[in-house]
């Protein structure tokens, strides 16, 4: 499945609409490929101290990070939460389930947010270029949409510092159903781990899935946040 061909938003057969644990809002039209949101001081010091709660109740249930990259599981915790953060300031979606520390597991996952009705499983990656990945296990309990976030900030290795500088660019997203596809499946890292990769160049917007946009359209609008973009990094000392 491609940007070429426009798919509504609707839940599908490995979708899982989200709990009370996330509020349902409507999404906000207009969030072009490339926008950035830069987050404040208060916000990345309360996303660090939701990963140390979440981390302890993470080893008390026994559960850890699914992550293959050796990094520290509180890291990546972190990584996600200022993700998801900024993900739901650009829709303008209720962020108070951002603060549920419970332990859990695939089967029990209710996602990140719901815009619009729908489950959100947002993935935030320090590698611009990266795709979107989702261990094939997971295939049983998807959420309706996968979006993916790029972070400016955090290093591979990295510790938590109260003055850190974090950004995070919208980079795209789509229905679960165009990931989770049999030509979709590989087979990576040493141990050899199945999981289904989506090309990051083939993700849309929100508008786009929404049938408010056209690819052109889409593609012009994601042309302008790069130069605002390069702009504004001219006019940085830093």
């Amino acid at each position: 499945m491609s940007a070429a061909e426009p798919t509504p938003v609707v839940e599908t057969p490995c979708s899982t609409m989200a709990t009370a644990a996330h509020k349902t809002a409507e999404a906000k039209l207009g969030v072009a490929l490339g926008t950035t949101y830069e987050l404040t001081q208060p916000e990345v010091e309360r996303c660090y101290a939701i990963a140390v709660a979440r981390n302890k109740a993470n080893v008390a249930g026994g559960r850890t990070n699914m992550n293959f990259s050796g990094r520290d599981d509180l890291m990546v915790s972190f990584q996600g939460l200022v993700g998801e953060l900024a993900y739901m300031r650009m829709f303008g979606l209720n962020d108070e389930g951002l603060d549920d520390t419970t332990c859990r597991n695939a089967a029990t996952d209710t996602f990140d947010a719901t815009m619009s009705g729908h489950s959100v499983d947002v993935k935030t990656v320090i590698r611009r270029n990266a795709g979107i990945l989702i261990a094939a296990w997971k295939k049983n309990n998807c959420p309706a949409l996968y979006a993916l976030l790029y972070c400016k900030g955090i290093k591979q290795i990295d510790t938590y510092r109260p003055d850190m500088k974090i950004s995070i660019t919208f980079l795209g997203m789509c229905p679960s159903k165009w990931v989770i596809r049999p030509e979709n499946l590989k087979t990576l890292f040493k141990d050899q781990k199945e999981f289904y990769e989506y090309k990051q160049e083939d993700l849309v917007t929100w508008d786009f899935l929404c049938r408010k946009q056209t690819v052109e359209e889409m593609k012009e609008a994601q042309k302008k946040e790069a130069q605002k973009e390069a702009h504004n990094n001219s006019l940085s000392f830093f």
